[in-house]
């Protein structure tokens, strides 16, 4: 039996959760070894990042307003000039 085959048995015999926390672990250990990102994998990875946050825009109908959360504060004083 292989190093997979035997990953795999134990796997399959625990819950979802402990599961999920093998699957993280190896993933850990994958980003450990791999390549350092490029910078256009850098981007396209922040890219997918802002998609998914704007995606979220209104999600939260009870969530204040950007003004509503501003209302709390004063105004801001002018700063000296040097």
């Amino acid at each position: 039996m292989t190093v997979s085959e035997q990953v795999y048995a134990i796997v399959e015999s625990l819950s979802d959760e402990q599961a999920s926390e093998v699957l993280s672990f190896a993933e850990q250990l994958q980003q450990r070894n791999a390549q350092p990102e490029t910078p256009e994998e850098k981007e396209r990875r922040l890219a997918q990042w802002r998609e998914k946050v704007y995606a979220l825009a209104g999600a939260f109908p009870d969530f204040p307003s950007l003004e509503e959360i501003r209302a709390g504060y004063g105004e801001d004083v002018p700063r000296e000039e040097w």
